[in-house]
């Protein structure tokens, strides 16, 4: 996260969200993170929305190559035209399948990337969890 202050409050109202629920917080991982980052400027440089990265890669390939070896992953993605950290975790949350994996219990770790795109005047924005193998 770099020190990303939007990103690490994501962080926190993920985490939040988990301890309401009785569920341990997740823990930034950097591998994670970078694949998050990498995914979420690929998004913003095409202006558009994909589970699939470049070469088409899925998730779990993204954080096979960032040197993450996983049982279980997931991945959130948004793109918004206001970057507000609160703002974006609900729209996640409103979203069940978003919130699905929010609150899945078997995820210890997340990464977490946004980037704006002037082509669109949006931030993309990345959330790849985890559950380490």
């Amino acid at each position: 996260m770099n020190g990303d202050a939007q990103l690490i409050e994501i962080l926190r109202l993920t985490n939040a969200s988990r301890a309401a629920a009785g569920m341990n917080a997740l823990q930034h991982d950097a591998r994670l993170g970078r694949a998050a980052q990498a995914h979420a400027e690929y998004l913003a440089a095409g202006g558009f929305l994909s589970h699939g990265g470049i070469d088409n890669s899925t998730p779990g390939e993204r954080a096979s190559a960032a040197g993450y070896a996983w049982r279980r992953v997931g991945e959130n993605i948004l793109a918004r035209t206001r970057a507000e950290p609160a703002l974006a975790y609900e729209q996640w949350w409103l979203s069940q399948g978003h919130r699905d994996n929010l609150l899945t219990a078997d995820f210890s770790d997340c990464g977490l990337g946004r980037h704006y795109s002037p082509k669109v005047d949006c931030w993309y924005y990345a959330m790849l969890l985890a559950q380490p193998a």
